[in-house]
Protein backbone atom coordinates (compact mmCIF):
# COMPACT_ATOMS: atom_id res chain seq x y z
CA UNK A 1 0.00 0.00 0.00
CA UNK A 2 1.67 3.17 -1.20
CA UNK A 3 0.39 6.44 0.27
CA UNK A 4 1.22 9.88 -1.08
CA UNK A 5 3.35 11.89 1.34
CA UNK A 6 1.04 14.89 1.17
CA UNK A 7 -1.83 12.74 2.50
CA UNK A 8 0.31 11.71 5.47
CA UNK A 9 1.18 15.35 6.20
CA UNK A 10 -2.48 16.39 5.91
CA UNK A 11 -3.54 13.61 8.27
CA UNK A 12 -0.97 14.63 10.89
CA UNK A 13 -1.96 18.29 10.53
CA UNK A 14 -5.61 17.29 11.00
CA UNK A 15 -4.81 15.54 14.27
CA UNK A 16 -3.11 18.64 15.65
CA UNK A 17 -6.00 20.82 14.50
CA UNK A 18 -8.35 18.53 16.45
CA UNK A 19 -6.18 18.84 19.53
CA UNK A 20 -7.27 22.46 19.84
CA UNK A 21 -10.85 22.09 18.57
CA UNK A 22 -12.89 19.12 19.88
CA UNK A 23 -15.33 19.43 16.98
CA UNK A 24 -12.50 18.55 14.58
CA UNK A 25 -11.86 15.09 16.05
CA UNK A 26 -14.53 13.44 13.92
CA UNK A 27 -12.97 14.89 10.76
CA UNK A 28 -9.45 13.99 11.90
CA UNK A 29 -10.43 10.39 12.63
CA UNK A 30 -12.25 10.15 9.30
CA UNK A 31 -9.09 11.31 7.51
CA UNK A 32 -7.03 8.85 9.53
CA UNK A 33 -9.19 5.83 8.72
CA UNK A 34 -9.23 6.80 5.00
CA UNK A 35 -5.44 6.96 5.00
CA UNK A 36 -5.43 3.28 5.99
CA UNK A 37 -8.48 2.24 3.99
CA UNK A 38 -10.41 1.49 7.19
CA UNK A 39 -14.13 1.87 7.82
CA UNK A 40 -13.97 3.22 11.37
CA UNK A 41 -11.51 4.93 13.71
CA UNK A 42 -11.69 5.64 17.42
CA UNK A 43 -9.77 7.14 20.34
CA UNK A 44 -11.07 6.62 23.86
CA UNK A 45 -10.03 6.95 27.50
CA UNK A 46 -10.60 4.21 30.05
CA UNK A 47 -10.35 4.55 33.82
CA UNK A 48 -8.05 1.73 34.92
CA UNK A 49 -9.59 1.69 38.39
CA UNK A 50 -13.31 1.64 37.60
CA UNK A 51 -13.20 0.34 34.03
CA UNK A 52 -15.43 3.21 32.91
CA UNK A 53 -14.91 4.97 29.56
CA UNK A 54 -15.42 8.71 30.28
CA UNK A 55 -14.33 9.92 26.85
CA UNK A 56 -14.98 8.40 23.41
CA UNK A 57 -14.15 10.02 20.07
CA UNK A 58 -14.93 8.08 16.93
CA UNK A 59 -15.83 8.01 13.27
CA UNK A 60 -17.89 5.13 11.88
CA UNK A 61 -18.61 3.72 15.35
CA UNK A 62 -22.20 4.96 15.57
CA UNK A 63 -24.56 2.37 16.96
CA UNK A 64 -21.94 0.29 18.71
CA UNK A 65 -20.08 2.70 20.95
CA UNK A 66 -22.59 2.65 23.82
CA UNK A 67 -22.80 -1.14 23.85
CA UNK A 68 -19.03 -1.39 23.75
CA UNK A 69 -18.60 1.02 26.64
CA UNK A 70 -21.23 -0.73 28.74
CA UNK A 71 -20.41 -4.40 28.16
CA UNK A 72 -18.14 -5.41 25.29
CA UNK A 73 -14.96 -3.75 26.55
CA UNK A 74 -14.79 -6.39 29.28
CA UNK A 75 -14.48 -9.27 26.76
CA UNK A 76 -12.18 -7.55 24.27
CA UNK A 77 -9.00 -9.68 23.85
CA UNK A 78 -7.28 -6.79 22.09
CA UNK A 79 -7.45 -4.76 25.30
CA UNK A 80 -5.96 -7.63 27.29
CA UNK A 81 -2.98 -7.67 24.92
CA UNK A 82 -2.43 -3.90 24.93
CA UNK A 83 -2.77 -3.57 28.70
CA UNK A 84 0.01 -6.11 29.16
CA UNK A 85 2.47 -4.22 26.96
CA UNK A 86 4.26 -0.89 27.05
CA UNK A 87 2.23 2.14 25.91
CA UNK A 88 2.80 2.78 22.23
CA UNK A 89 3.24 -0.90 21.33
CA UNK A 90 1.38 -1.62 18.11
CA UNK A 91 -1.29 -4.31 18.07
CA UNK A 92 -3.12 -6.03 15.23
CA UNK A 93 -5.22 -9.19 15.02
CA UNK A 94 -2.40 -11.57 14.18
CA UNK A 95 -0.86 -10.63 17.54
CA UNK A 96 -4.13 -11.16 19.42
CA UNK A 97 -5.70 -14.46 18.33
CA UNK A 98 -5.34 -17.05 15.60
CA UNK A 99 -8.03 -17.06 12.91
CA UNK A 100 -9.43 -20.26 14.39
CA UNK A 101 -9.76 -18.84 17.90
CA UNK A 102 -11.14 -15.55 16.60
CA UNK A 103 -13.98 -17.35 14.84
CA UNK A 104 -15.31 -18.60 18.16
CA UNK A 105 -14.58 -15.49 20.21
CA UNK A 106 -17.64 -13.52 21.46
CA UNK A 107 -15.93 -10.19 20.89
CA UNK A 108 -15.27 -10.95 17.23
CA UNK A 109 -18.84 -12.25 16.90
CA UNK A 110 -20.01 -8.86 18.19
CA UNK A 111 -17.82 -7.04 15.67
CA UNK A 112 -19.39 -9.05 12.86
CA UNK A 113 -22.78 -7.44 13.60
CA UNK A 114 -21.31 -4.17 12.36
CA UNK A 115 -19.40 -5.64 9.43
CA UNK A 116 -16.05 -5.30 11.24
CA UNK A 117 -13.32 -7.87 11.72
CA UNK A 118 -9.68 -6.68 11.64
CA UNK A 119 -7.85 -3.75 13.20
CA UNK A 120 -4.61 -1.99 13.96
CA UNK A 121 -4.27 0.01 17.17
CA UNK A 122 -2.44 0.63 20.41
CA UNK A 123 -2.68 1.72 24.00
CA UNK A 124 -1.42 5.21 23.25
CA UNK A 125 -0.49 6.45 26.70
CA UNK A 126 -0.96 6.27 30.46
CA UNK A 127 -2.17 9.51 32.05
CA UNK A 128 -2.55 9.09 35.78
CA UNK A 129 -5.14 6.39 36.30
CA UNK A 130 -6.40 6.68 32.72
CA UNK A 131 -5.35 4.65 29.66
CA UNK A 132 -5.77 6.06 26.16
CA UNK A 133 -6.57 3.57 23.39
CA UNK A 134 -6.94 4.00 19.65
CA UNK A 135 -7.73 1.77 16.70
CA UNK A 136 -8.63 1.69 13.01
CA UNK A 137 -11.23 -0.95 12.12
CA UNK A 138 -11.41 -3.00 8.92
CA UNK A 139 -13.93 -5.36 7.34
CA UNK A 140 -13.45 -9.09 6.86
CA UNK A 141 -13.03 -8.51 3.13
CA UNK A 142 -10.18 -6.06 3.69
CA UNK A 143 -8.20 -8.64 5.63
CA UNK A 144 -5.26 -8.12 7.96
CA UNK A 145 -3.22 -4.92 7.85
CA UNK A 146 -0.19 -5.11 5.57
CA UNK A 147 3.42 -4.57 6.70
CA UNK A 148 3.52 -1.18 4.98
CA UNK A 149 0.39 -0.12 6.88
CA UNK A 150 1.98 -1.20 10.15
CA UNK A 151 5.03 0.91 9.36
CA UNK A 152 2.86 3.90 8.46
CA UNK A 153 0.82 3.52 11.65
CA UNK A 154 4.05 3.48 13.66
CA UNK A 155 4.87 6.82 12.11
CA UNK A 156 1.43 8.35 12.72
CA UNK A 157 0.93 7.10 16.29
CA UNK A 158 3.35 9.50 18.08
CA UNK A 159 1.54 12.45 16.48
CA UNK A 160 -1.87 11.10 17.50
CA UNK A 161 -0.53 10.67 21.04
CA UNK A 162 0.67 14.27 21.26
CA UNK A 163 -2.50 15.65 19.70
CA UNK A 164 -4.65 13.78 22.19
CA UNK A 165 -2.49 14.90 25.10
CA UNK A 166 -3.03 18.49 24.02
CA UNK A 167 -6.74 17.82 23.79
CA UNK A 168 -6.78 16.49 27.34
CA UNK A 169 -4.97 19.60 28.55
CA UNK A 170 -8.00 21.58 27.43
CA UNK A 171 -10.16 19.21 29.51
CA UNK A 172 -8.02 19.59 32.62
CA UNK A 173 -10.90 20.80 34.74
CA UNK A 174 -12.78 17.55 34.08
CA UNK A 175 -10.12 15.62 35.97
CA UNK A 176 -8.85 13.62 32.97
CA UNK A 177 -5.42 15.20 32.83
CA UNK A 178 -2.57 13.86 34.94
CA UNK A 179 -1.51 17.44 35.58
CA UNK A 180 -0.66 20.52 33.58
CA UNK A 181 3.07 20.43 34.06
CA UNK A 182 3.26 16.71 33.24
CA UNK A 183 1.22 17.17 30.09
CA UNK A 184 3.30 20.09 28.87
CA UNK A 185 6.54 18.26 29.63
CA UNK A 186 5.35 15.24 27.68
CA UNK A 187 4.90 17.05 24.37
CA UNK A 188 7.34 16.10 21.66
CA UNK A 189 6.72 19.33 19.81
CA UNK A 190 9.04 22.30 19.80
CA UNK A 191 7.34 25.01 21.89
CA UNK A 192 7.70 28.78 21.61
CA UNK A 193 5.97 31.28 23.88
CA UNK A 194 5.28 34.73 22.39
CA UNK A 195 4.83 37.95 24.31
CA UNK A 196 2.27 40.71 23.65
CA UNK A 197 4.38 42.13 20.79
CA UNK A 198 4.78 38.75 19.06
CA UNK A 199 8.41 38.29 20.06
CA UNK A 200 9.61 34.98 21.47
CA UNK A 201 9.94 35.09 25.25
CA UNK A 202 10.48 31.37 25.90
CA UNK A 203 11.47 28.16 24.13
CA UNK A 204 11.99 24.53 25.09
CA UNK A 205 15.01 22.43 24.12
CA UNK A 206 13.26 20.98 21.08
CA UNK A 207 12.51 24.49 19.80
CA UNK A 208 16.08 25.62 20.36
CA UNK A 209 17.28 22.63 18.32
CA UNK A 210 14.91 23.42 15.44
CA UNK A 211 15.81 27.11 15.34
CA UNK A 212 19.55 26.45 15.41
CA UNK A 213 19.48 23.76 12.72
CA UNK A 214 19.27 26.15 9.75
CA UNK A 215 16.42 24.07 8.32
CA UNK A 216 14.03 26.84 7.32
CA UNK A 217 12.87 28.28 10.66
CA UNK A 218 14.84 30.76 12.77
CA UNK A 219 14.59 33.88 14.92
CA UNK A 220 15.28 37.37 13.63
CA UNK A 221 15.03 40.22 16.09
CA UNK A 222 13.15 37.90 18.39
CA UNK A 223 10.49 36.95 15.84
CA UNK A 224 9.90 33.59 14.16
CA UNK A 225 10.87 33.64 10.50
CA UNK A 226 10.45 31.12 7.69
CA UNK A 227 11.87 30.72 4.16
CA UNK A 228 9.13 31.92 1.85
CA UNK A 229 7.63 35.41 1.86
CA UNK A 230 4.12 34.12 1.10
CA UNK A 231 4.29 31.69 4.04
CA UNK A 232 5.72 34.42 6.28
CA UNK A 233 2.68 36.57 5.59
CA UNK A 234 0.41 33.70 6.64
CA UNK A 235 2.45 33.12 9.79
CA UNK A 236 2.46 36.81 10.73
CA UNK A 237 -1.29 37.00 10.14
CA UNK A 238 -1.94 33.96 12.34
CA UNK A 239 0.18 35.41 15.16
CA UNK A 240 -1.43 38.84 14.88
CA UNK A 241 -4.91 37.36 15.01
CA UNK A 242 -4.20 35.36 18.17
CA UNK A 243 -2.63 38.41 19.83
CA UNK A 244 -5.63 40.63 19.05
CA UNK A 245 -8.39 38.01 19.43
CA UNK A 246 -7.44 35.70 22.34
CA UNK A 247 -10.33 33.35 21.53
CA UNK A 248 -9.27 32.99 17.89
CA UNK A 249 -9.14 29.36 16.71
CA UNK A 250 -5.68 27.83 16.27
CA UNK A 251 -4.14 27.81 12.80
CA UNK A 252 -1.82 25.08 11.49
CA UNK A 253 0.53 26.02 8.64
CA UNK A 254 2.87 23.95 6.49
CA UNK A 255 6.15 25.88 6.21
CA UNK A 256 8.93 24.95 3.81
CA UNK A 257 12.19 23.51 5.08
CA UNK A 258 15.63 24.17 3.64
CA UNK A 259 16.30 21.86 0.70
CA UNK A 260 12.63 21.02 0.20
CA UNK A 261 11.04 17.79 1.36
CA UNK A 262 8.39 17.35 4.03
CA UNK A 263 7.40 20.77 5.42
CA UNK A 264 7.33 21.80 9.05
CA UNK A 265 3.90 21.80 10.68
CA UNK A 266 3.51 25.00 12.72
CA UNK A 267 0.45 25.67 14.89
CA UNK A 268 -0.29 29.11 16.32
CA UNK A 269 -2.70 29.18 19.27
CA UNK A 270 -3.44 31.31 22.36
CA UNK A 271 -0.88 31.60 25.13
CA UNK A 272 -2.70 29.19 27.50
CA UNK A 273 -1.23 30.75 30.67
CA UNK A 274 -3.50 28.55 32.82
CA UNK A 275 -1.59 25.51 31.62
CA UNK A 276 1.93 26.94 31.64
CA UNK A 277 2.39 28.96 34.86
CA UNK A 278 6.03 29.70 34.01
CA UNK A 279 4.86 31.42 30.82
CA UNK A 280 1.95 33.32 32.37
CA UNK A 281 2.80 36.46 30.38
CA UNK A 282 2.67 34.60 27.04
CA UNK A 283 -0.05 35.83 24.69
CA UNK A 284 0.50 33.27 21.94
CA UNK A 285 2.02 29.82 21.65
CA UNK A 286 3.71 28.28 18.62
CA UNK A 287 4.07 24.50 18.32
CA UNK A 288 6.50 23.21 15.70
CA UNK A 289 6.37 19.57 14.63
CA UNK A 290 8.47 17.62 12.21
CA UNK A 291 6.46 14.90 10.40
CA UNK A 292 9.63 13.73 8.67
CA UNK A 293 10.67 10.30 10.03
CA UNK A 294 14.13 9.88 11.57
CA UNK A 295 16.13 6.89 12.83
CA UNK A 296 15.01 5.39 16.12
CA UNK A 297 16.83 4.37 19.30
CA UNK A 298 16.55 1.34 21.55
CA UNK A 299 14.18 2.88 24.11
CA UNK A 300 11.87 4.21 21.41
CA UNK A 301 11.81 0.85 19.63
CA UNK A 302 11.06 -0.99 22.86
CA UNK A 303 8.15 1.31 23.65
CA UNK A 304 6.83 1.26 20.11
CA UNK A 305 6.79 -2.48 19.48
CA UNK A 306 7.03 -4.04 22.93
CA UNK A 307 10.54 -5.35 22.32
CA UNK A 308 12.51 -6.76 25.21
CA UNK A 309 15.63 -4.88 26.24
CA UNK A 310 17.88 -7.32 24.37
CA UNK A 311 15.70 -7.21 21.25
CA UNK A 312 15.62 -3.41 21.33
CA UNK A 313 19.40 -3.16 21.70
CA UNK A 314 19.92 -5.48 18.73
CA UNK A 315 17.31 -3.61 16.66
CA UNK A 316 18.98 -0.26 17.38
CA UNK A 317 22.33 -1.53 16.06
CA UNK A 318 20.60 -2.95 12.97
CA UNK A 319 18.95 0.45 12.48
CA UNK A 320 22.43 1.99 12.43
CA UNK A 321 23.19 -0.14 9.38
CA UNK A 322 25.28 -2.89 10.97
CA UNK A 323 25.01 -6.46 9.63
CA UNK A 324 23.66 -9.04 12.08
CA UNK A 325 27.10 -10.37 13.10
CA UNK A 326 28.40 -6.92 14.03
CA UNK A 327 25.09 -5.88 15.61
CA UNK A 328 25.24 -9.00 17.80
CA UNK A 329 28.77 -8.16 18.90
CA UNK A 330 27.79 -4.58 19.76
CA UNK A 331 24.80 -5.89 21.75
CA UNK A 332 27.08 -8.32 23.61
CA UNK A 333 25.38 -11.51 22.40
CA UNK A 334 26.34 -14.46 20.24
CA UNK A 335 25.35 -14.71 16.62
CA UNK A 336 22.99 -17.60 17.40
CA UNK A 337 21.35 -15.65 20.23
CA UNK A 338 20.97 -12.68 17.90
CA UNK A 339 19.21 -14.87 15.35
CA UNK A 340 16.73 -15.96 18.02
CA UNK A 341 16.09 -12.35 19.04
CA UNK A 342 15.78 -11.37 15.39
CA UNK A 343 12.88 -13.79 14.96
CA UNK A 344 11.16 -12.13 17.92
CA UNK A 345 11.79 -8.70 16.41
CA UNK A 346 10.29 -9.84 13.10
CA UNK A 347 7.16 -11.09 14.85
CA UNK A 348 6.63 -7.91 16.87
CA UNK A 349 7.36 -5.45 14.06
CA UNK A 350 5.44 -7.29 11.35
CA UNK A 351 8.52 -7.59 9.14
CA UNK A 352 9.81 -10.71 7.40
CA UNK A 353 13.42 -9.96 6.53
CA UNK A 354 16.35 -7.82 7.63
CA UNK A 355 15.78 -5.63 4.58
CA UNK A 356 12.18 -4.93 5.62
CA UNK A 357 13.27 -4.40 9.21
CA UNK A 358 16.02 -1.96 8.24
CA UNK A 359 13.57 -0.02 6.09
CA UNK A 360 11.11 0.19 8.98
CA UNK A 361 13.69 1.25 11.56
CA UNK A 362 15.10 3.90 9.26
CA UNK A 363 11.68 5.57 9.12
CA UNK A 364 10.83 5.72 12.79
CA UNK A 365 11.39 8.73 15.03
CA UNK A 366 13.54 8.87 18.18
CA UNK A 367 12.46 9.70 21.66
CA UNK A 368 11.87 13.44 21.98
CA UNK A 369 14.58 15.52 23.66
CA UNK A 370 14.33 16.87 27.17
CA UNK A 371 11.42 19.30 27.56
CA UNK A 372 12.10 22.55 29.34
CA UNK A 373 11.19 26.16 28.82
CA UNK A 374 14.00 28.67 28.67
CA UNK A 375 14.05 32.36 28.02
CA UNK A 376 16.18 33.88 25.25
CA UNK A 377 19.23 35.75 26.47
Amino acid sequence: MQVEEHRVTQTIAGLYAASHDPDEWVHALDRLRRLFGGVASVVFVQDTQSGEVPLWLGYGTEGGDREYRDHIKDINPRMALSQGEAPGTLAWDARVLTEEKARGDPFYDWLAKFGLRYFIGARVAEIGRFSVFTSIERTAGQGHVEPEQIRLYARILPHLREAFRLSLMARDRSGLSAGRDAAVAYLGAAILALGPDGRVIGANAAAEAVLSAGAGLDLRRGRLRCLRASEQRGLDLAVARVLTVPAAPPVTLALARTGGGVPWLVTVLPGLPDFWPSMAEARATVLIRDPKPRPGNAAALAALFGLTGREAALAAHLAAGLPLVQAAARAAMSHNTARVHLRGIFAKTGTRSQVELAHLLARLGPEPPERRLTRPD
